[in-house]
């Protein structure tokens, strides 16, 4: 994934998903739920609302 631009981010999660991208740009959606103790499918979620708003990008 890469960081696309910056917006404000609209749930509490969000910017903590966006700086965990930006440390590792190839961590997966279930790493990420590990880390920030959520499900795979809150993940899922947030990670498509981040890409509506093209502030992340799955490549």
């Amino acid at each position: 994934m890469r960081i696309t631009k910056i917006n404000e981010p609209d749930g509490p999660n969000e910017p903590d998903i966006i700086q965990l991208i930006k440390m590792n740009p190839k961590i997966t959606q279930i790493e990420l739920a590990n880390q920030l103790n959520l499900s795979r499918s809150t993940i899922k979620r947030m990670l498509n609302r981040l890409q509506q708003q093209e502030i992340v990008m799955n490549i």
